[in-house]
């Protein structure tokens, strides 16, 4: 059996192993310790029984690693991935010894990545990862994916698509795949396919610790098995199944798929349920389903930014795509659209189960999902600053939550990228970037725009009111979310970028902490921290170049100004200090989009946060509100670290 990892920092330092097993480090932190990594072992265990494995630091499994020799020497059938009409990817003898690439080398499991095109097709490749095990068991995910970057002539393919292994047909499929879409060839209950038997291990992850690396958020709330987030999860695949995913991304209102993660990654680490760990892997298979595999011909990899500084997509299954300076597009593709991707509601994909599983597949994903923010950049190249991939709040139909989520998408494919994958520092880059230029935008030495943390955005003043600058308060906690997440891990921001990222957390982080007031006249009352919109200016289009404004005076202002031309609510009084929201306190309400902010704001310690934390947290109706995280934990997130 094999998992991916995550450890905290320094807890395995460079060079050193785990005792017994077989540890290939992905990531490290930046003071050289593992950060991810794949765990390979061998488990004597009863059926329906849970084993434990302890991760401690010693001397590792021995042994020569496993070779491709050794895996041809046990594949003595071909393998093969057929399309009807079209050809077949064939893998026998020899070609065992010519990976595309090497993903792991051990003693107790080696993995290799191979690719072929299928027949003549300029598009369609076929894609194996092959794991060998000591003791001569063979796994193999095999997928096929239709999208180059360029090449012209770009198609769906409805076709029958076969996978053949040991002298048998494992899967014989049909199913329409767009152009930019690809897809495992697994079926029902099937994660891979076994050469012999399938182990069918599950794994469980021991969620306290994964959650204390911060990789990865913390919740505090227990799911049930037989919760919401469970019921919820795929139990079979198909290929381009709907699987988790909203019906149409961009359409109004919440949905289980938006927010620092996923329902289904914050069920593996709320849940107990062993269907977690297969169900999160299908909803990350069935991100496959959205057009967003742009894969560079010449490198066979997502691209790198460094290459295509004026590169755009303009695919229609590409929501909002802007214009090139220089007239430089990706391939559209012809046929069959894939389902819409909208940059201001995509959901992780892929994260999750790249850190738990270590599958390069997921690896792949989510890169290819932190591609596309860069590609789509909502007016043109320029606002971008090309390479450097700027994702602006300002502009087009990014808003905030789009420059949030992209920004999340960016780091998310940071840290799953392997130190050695030239990827890296063109994801690092894009951080770095952004984080410049968020800092000079809004906070050079000192704020030099607003004291309220409120980054530039264009007023909704199609909202009907006539209250001046209307924003959406919830998707500047969106923002804060992502930033204080960046915070936790240490994306390697270099020189100067490192302060900036603290300075300006602290600045943005205002914005959520300022609205956790008590009922003073300079305060705004923290029992409406769920308002829809609020009122941040004095005039439709403050000046934030000079940072001018005109801005109310204060967060008491603000709450005034919204609430004497909105009436949500209510009178400025602690009254019984139950929170209250324009859509109450459900665990999908704007009151639970603040949460995560809040949270990170206190793990940061930024000014005035715990006493925030402290009054909604003590407000009457926050158990309530905690209770039906259970059914949603997305926004269940807690501090990490609580000031002392």
């Amino acid at each position: 059996m094999c998992f991916g990892q995550v450890f905290q920092k320094g807890f395995l330092p460079a060079g050193r192993g785990l005792a017994g097993l077989q540890c290939t480090v992905k990531a490290t932190w930046p003071d050289g310790s593992a950060r991810t990594a794949i765990v390979a072992t061998r488990l004597d265990a009863a059926v329906s029984s849970w084993s434990r494995i302890e991760l401690v630091e010693g001397a590792p499994a021995a042994g020569a690693p496993l070779t491709t020799a050794d895996l041809r020497a046990r594949l003595t059938q071909p393998v093969s991935v057929g399309v009807s009409g079209i050809g077949e990817a064939t893998w026998s003898g020899a070609d065992w010894d010519v990976p595309h690439r090497t993903w792991v080398s051990g003693p107790l499991m080696s993995s290799w990545i191979y690719r072929r095109p299928v027949g003549s097709d300029a598009h369609l490749v076929a894609w194996l990862e092959v794991r060998l095990w000591q003791g001569g068991a063979v796994e193999i995910l095999p997928w096929v994916e239709n999208g180059y970057l360029f090449v012209p002539g770009g198609r769906s393919v409805n076709a029958t698509w076969t996978f053949s292994l040991g002298g048998v047909v494992r899967e014989s499929l049909v199913f329409d795949l767009p152009h930019h879409c690809r897809t495992p060839l697994v079926s029902g209950s099937r994660l891979s396919h076994w050469l012999e038997n399938d182990p069918a291990i599950t794994v469980k992850h021991d969620a306290l610790y994964l959650m204390s690396t911060e990789m990865v958020p913390t919740y505090g709330v227990s799911t049930a098995a037989a919760a919401a987030p469970v019921r919820r999860l795929p139990a079979s695949y198909l290929p381009l199944q709907q699987g988790g995913y909203a019906s149409g991304m961009g359409t109004a209102g919440a949905s289980e798929d938006i927010g620092l993660l996923p329902d289904w990654d914050c069920a593996y680490l709320t849940s107990s349920a062993p269907a977690v760990w297969a169900g999160l892997q299908r909803n990350a298979y069935s991100a496959g389903r959205y057009g967003i595999y742009f894969r560079d011909e010449q490198t066979q990899q997502p691209i790198r930014f460094s290459r295509h500084p004026h590169l755009v997509v303009a695919s229609p299954s590409i929501a909002d795509s802007g214009t090139s300076q220089t007239n430089t597009y990706a391939e559209q593709g012809a046929g069959t659209r894939p389902p819409i991707w909208k940059n201001s509601h995509h959901p992780a994909v892929g994260y999750m189960a790249a850190l738990v599983t270590g599958r390069f597949f997921h690896v792949e994903t989510t890169q290819f999902a932190g591609t596309i923010p860069y590609l789509v950049n909502t007016s043109n190249d320029s606002r971008r600053d090309a390479a450097k991939g700027i994702l602006q709040e300002k502009w087009g139909a990014n808003q905030p939550r789009g420059a949030a989520w992209g920004i999340r998408s960016y780091l998310y494919a940071f840290l799953v990228t392997p130190d050695d994958d030239p990827l890296k520092s063109d994801f690092r880059t894009v951080l770095s970037e952004n984080v410049a230029f968020k800092h000079a935008r809004h906070f050079v030495g000192t704020p030099k725009a607003n004291r309220f943390g409120l980054l530039e955005q264009i007023t909704d003043i199609g909202a009907g009111y006539s209250v001046p600058f209307i924003i959406p308060p919830w998707q500047g906690d969106f923002s804060v979310s992502v930033f204080g997440l960046m915070r936790c891990v240490e994306p390697g921001l270099t020189g100067t970028n490192d302060s900036k990222l603290v300075e300006f957390f602290n600045w943005h982080a205002q914005f959520i902490v300022g609205r956790c007031g008590g009922d003073g006249p300079s305060e705004y009352l923290f029992r409406d921290l769920g308002q829809y919109q609020i009122s941040m200016a004095r005039d439709n289009y403050p000046n934030f170049d000079t940072g001018d404004g005109p801005w109310y005076a204060n967060w008491g202002e603000v709450w005034a100004a919204t609430n004497r031309y909105q009436s949500m609510g209510g009178p400025k009084e602690i009254g019984t200090g139950s929170l209250r929201g324009d859509n109450g306190i459900a665990s999908n309400s704007y009151l639970a989009n603040a949460i995560p902010a809040l949270a990170y704001a206190v793990r940061w310690n930024v000014t005035g946060a715990a006493e925030g934390w402290r009054r909604v947290t003590s407000a009457p109706n926050w158990n309530e509100f905690v209770a039906g995280t259970a059914g949603w934990p997305v926004f269940s997130i807690r501090p990490a670290v609580m000031p002392t």
